[in-house]
């Protein structure tokens, strides 16, 4: 692609998204989704947003990761303009993020480290041997080596969602997009997955964007964006650490 983004991108910078609109038409009415998204994301971070049921922040995760198309605006990734990529292009985008989902839509007739390689073996750019190896590895790192052989049905809530975030790795992608990982989960477990997501992002230098309408799950971010009716507003929390309404 030969475009280059209307501001100068610092090295650090991975996602620059500029007034950002997605609106969702039907026969009779027209929904806003997004309104004017201006973000700044910086590579490495851990970023939460958060916002209410249907305020937009799955939409936005949704045109990041490439699994969407903006009605305006534009995102920058990486210094690519993928707002304007074909329905091709973001299938061969999609490849390059990892993206673990609140239902986790594990393949329920495959073992754990099947469903692991699965997107390796979409992406054809790894020969089976070092598939196994980085399988391997991730299933370590989650903590699942007893449970590898093991099918999506024999495993629980919080062991689907390791298996979500190995996938998610398998590429070895510079951004993670999580949605709602711990929806479904007890706090316990939750809070456990988002520890485990926090310490595989130290390891390996990725960048994290976690949606949740949970406010402790978001505290363990490094910045908290928080979207009303499709837009961007402050977050501010009181001295116990409770997120108060922006004052007028």
């Amino acid at each position: 692609m030969t475009n280059t983004p209307s501001l100068c991108i610092p090295q650090k910078i991975l996602i620059l998204i500029e007034e950002l609109t997605k609106t969702y038409d039907d026969r009779s009415t027209s929904v806003e989704a997004l309104q004017g998204i201006n973000l700044i994301v910086m590579e490495n971070e851990f970023i939460a947003i958060i916002g209410s049921s249907g305020s937009g922040k799955t939409t936005l995760l949704n045109l990041i990761g490439g699994l969407d198309k903006p009605t305006s605006g534009k995102i920058w990734y990486d210094g690519e303009d993928i707002s304007s990529l074909t329905e091709e292009e973001r299938v061969l985008f999609r490849r390059k993020v990892g993206i673990i989902f609140q239902d986790i839509n594990l393949h329920s007739v495959l073992t754990v480290e099947q469903n692991i390689e699965l997107p390796m073996i979409y992406a054809e750019n790894l020969k089976k041997l070092s598939r196994v190896r980085r399988v391997n590895e991730l299933i370590e790192k989650v903590g699942l080596s007893k449970r590898k052989k093991h099918i999506p049905t024999q495993l629980s809530s919080g062991e689907k969602q390791r298996v979500g975030i190995a996938r998610a790795l398998a590429n070895e992608p510079k951004l993670i997009l999580a949605d709602q990982p711990t929806g479904n989960l007890d706090s316990e477990t939750g809070e456990k997955i988002i520890k485990l997501m926090r310490d595989l992002q130290r390891e390996f230098s990725i960048t994290i964007m976690v949606v949740t309408h949970n406010l402790d799950v978001a505290k363990k971010a490094d910045k908290i964006f928080a979207i009303e009716d499709g837009k961007i507003i402050p977050v501010i929390f009181d001295s116990n650490g409770k997120k108060q309404p922006k004052k007028s």
